[in-house]
């Protein structure tokens, strides 16, 4: 289990180690929808850079609201992201350290979320969902890929899965694009869901500096 750290500015170097947690952010948690600090788990270091996803679904939000070709370039769920999401849950010396990421977009094929030849357009995010590439290649065959949810999510009546874990969306296409990419309990369900089904969780990821010293 990856080991408390704290916010960034109170950690040391050690806790910046892949697995740890950290706590960056604000956003609603209680079912009241009280703010508290969210809480990342580090899935991938680069120098002073960490690749940080949600410790938990701290969403629910359809893909996209329409039923419709879809893709994370064209999507809703992109737009709130980048929008409402990222200037609620940041100050403005929180976004001073959330880099910019170039994306590449593509499909997952079949259960197992393998990429295919089919590549969409690239984007550049603060704020984005892994892929199933990218789902694949940091979290399968750790426990951290099962996703429990916020009290502020439970509290909006969404059934769990397996064991109080919950569904989330990757960026990628499912089987057509109709539909987007699934990780269900704790596998990449390649196939995916309609863009516009309810009850699929989020779990922001991003890159931060985490300007350790």
């Amino acid at each position: 289990d990856g080991a408390k750290g704290g916010g960034l500015g109170s950690c040391k170097p050690v806790y910046y180690q892949c697995g740890k947690t950290i706590e960056f952010g604000r956003y609603k948690a209680t079912e009241s929808g009280t703010v508290q600090p969210i809480e990342w788990i580090i899935i991938d270091r680069d120098g002073d850079k960490a690749l940080v996803l949600s410790s938990k679904i701290i969403e629910i939000r359809p893909f996209n609201s329409l039923y419709e070709n879809t893709s994370w370039d064209q999507s809703e769920i992109r737009q709130w992201l980048a929008g409402d999401f990222y200037d609620e849950a940041f100050t403005e010396e929180e976004k001073s350290r959330v880099l910019r990421s170039k994306l590449i977009n593509g499909k997952a094929d079949g259960v197992h979320g393998v990429m295919n030849d089919v590549i969409f357009a690239p984007t550049e995010d603060y704020v984005f969902l892994l892929s199933g590439a990218e789902v694949k290649q940091y979290l399968v065959g750790e426990r951290i890929i099962c996703a429990q949810a916020t009290e502020y999510v439970k509290g909006k009546n969404v059934p769990s899965v397996i064991a109080g874990n919950y569904r989330w969306w990757g960026r990628s296409m499912g089987i057509n694009a109709t539909t987007a990419c699934v990780i269900d309990y704790n596998w990449i369900n390649g196939y995916g869901e309609f863009v516009n089904s309810a009850g699929v969780g989020i779990r922001p990821a991003m890159w931060i500096n985490l300007g350790a010293r």
